[in-house]
């Protein structure tokens, strides 16, 4: 049974602002959240952990904060790993992705900028220095790190479904990055679908269908290195397709299928399962409701023995299918915002519109079964 009896409310708001999301770091002690405001501001947990002496729940300290970020609402947040440095990826409406960095010493500048001197007060924390910035074609509404063994690369994705995969030329250098484009289907339908995009409509609708978009990198193995594992990025477009992506010496589509229909809303959210021992992998959806998707990757000795057929993905194919209806389209608590998997790939936590965050866990049947709901507190 899964038990939440601990929260804390941080003062970040103001009457009129929200959050647009919230990103752990890879430790999970620090976090970064972006709101209407066009603010990103970072959180530590203090340093005595998580949880105080007698139970109680540490404060988190605002470390960090970048004003104006952008010049329009940023959508998401993603922490690159700790073996480059921890940087922080932004994207924004503004058509631009960002990468921030607060160099060495970072927390500890910004844990006393906030607690300030006894006359002063807390102060406004430093913020982090921009090392990149690229400018796009259309709102980018989705930006994810690669895993580690695959270098230094980034994956973002526009509101009309067209992915782009940046890669760092040199990991101590985080103002260099080359980029490659994925010609995804979905992109190719929504050029003859819809109407162009233009800023500032991203979260409106334009013609017949929904501007969202989303994508995610599949799990390398703990252990495992990109010569055992493909480059492969599953995208969900405003098609309402969910495509799995591998690359080689180009990427190439392996197989995609219809996630949830443009008329009620298109994919808002991917998240790739990490996988420990199953023989297959899993992909959640949400949307109008929320899925599970089953992708079937042959193994080496399924390929007739190809030393690199995981490298080599035009020798490389996937099947795709529905695995389980979490939660069907016509749920109340639809839309669902949000979904996000645990680090063993055993929990997933999904955040619909109603605002109860739903927790689901698989039982020893391989049944996808909902644990708990987490309701919103009440602030005292």
């Amino acid at each position: 049974m899964l038990r939440f009896d601990r929260e804390t409310w941080l003062p970040t708001l103001s009457g009129a602002d929200y959050v647009h999301d919230i990103a752990y770091d890879f430790y999970g002690t620090r976090f970064a959240i972006c709101t209407s405001s066009l603010r990103i501001s970072i959180f530590a947990a203090s340093e005595g952990g998580l949880v105080g002496e007698e139970g109680e729940t540490a404060p988190w300290t605002e470390i960090a904060r970048m004003d104006r970020a952008h010049g329009g609402p940023i959508w998401r947040l993603s922490w690159g790993h700790p073996e480059h440095g921890q940087p922080l990826a932004s994207c924004s409406e503004d058509c631009t992705v960002r990468i921030w960095h607060g160099g060495r010493g970072a927390a500890n500048r910004g844990a006393e900028s906030s607690m300030g001197s006894a006359t002063t007060g807390p102060t406004v924390p430093p913020a982090w220095q921009q090392r990149w910035s690229h400018q796009g074609e259309g709102p980018w509404v989705d930006v994810r790190f690669a895993p580690t063994p695959l270098g230094l690369k980034l994956a973002a994705v526009t509101a009309d479904g067209k992915a782009r995969v940046f890669e760092c030329v040199n990991a101590l250098d985080l103002r260099t990055w080359e980029q490659e484009d994925i010609e995804t289907q979905t992109s190719r339908l929504t050029a003859a679908s819809f109407q162009p995009i233009q800023p500032g409509l991203a979260a409106a609708t334009v013609g017949d269908g929904c501007m969202s978009a989303a994508l995610d990198w599949m799990c390398v193995p703990y252990g495992g290195s990109s010569e055992e594992r493909s480059e492969m990025i599953a995208v969900g477009g405003r098609g309402g397709r969910l495509s799995i992506w591998a690359k080689s010496n180009r990427w190439k589509e392996l197989a995609s299928d219809v996630a949830h229909p443009r008329e009620t809303g298109g994919v808002k959210d991917v998240a790739w399962c990490p996988n420990l021992c199953r023989p297959y992998e899993i992909v959640a959806t949400c949307g109008a409701g929320a899925r599970l998707w089953r992708v079937d990757i042959p193994s080496m000795d399924e390929t007739q023995g190809v030393t690199h057929a995981r490298k080599d993905s035009g020798n490389l194919s996937c099947r795709l299918q529905l695995l389980m209806e979490l939660m069907p389209a016509t749920d109340k608590a639809c839309p669902v915002w949000r979904c996000s998997w645990n680090l063993m790939g055993t929990t997933l936590a999904l955040c619909p519109e109603s605002g109860e965050v739903s927790i689901w866990k698989c039982n020893a049947s391989l049944q996808w079964r909902r644990e708990c709901e987490v309701e919103k507190g009440i602030e005292s």
